[in-house]
């Protein structure tokens, strides 16, 4: 069963969501290959140019993309609003939640749907001095 963990960014850290993002994607890829799901077209291309020199990590959005199958199994990093109806295909998905109110509110019903279905769910709370493994 795929292991969920949750990562609710503070409004009171100093490290910007975009540094967060980059630094767990690059750390996680060093062991495996993540998957990195967002919203859209104009944030998966944002992405893209953010992550090119990372070799394992495959973008895709909810609207029209699908990744690719070799990454089936691996690791999922959801930047995306809903539920990603893919991510039940991978052994751990990491779902991260931003500080503004609707990102919250939808991370709680993501939070939610997780917990309802019976996935281990691991809630992390990002503040300063964070260390991204």
């Amino acid at each position: 069963m795929t292991r969920v963990e949750l990562h609710v960014f503070d409004p009171g850290c100093s490290q910007s969501f975009k540094q967060y993002v980059t630094d767990l994607v690059s750390a996680r890829s060093r062991y495996c290959q993540v998957c990195l799901c967002v919203d859209d077209a104009e944030q998966a291309a944002h992405w893209r140019s953010e992550l090119a020199h990372l070799g394992q990590v495959e973008i895709f959005n909810q609207e029209n993309d699908v990744p690719q199958l070799p990454f089936q199994g691996e690791m999922l990093v959801s930047l995306a609003s809903k539920i990603t109806p893919l991510f039940s295909a991978f052994k751990q998905t990491i779902d991260l939640v931003t500080d503004t109110e609707s990102a919250r509110e939808d991370g709680r019903m993501r939070y939610r749907f997780y917990r309802d279905r019976g996935y281990p769910l691991r809630h992390i709370k990002v503040q300063d001095q964070e260390s991204v493994t």
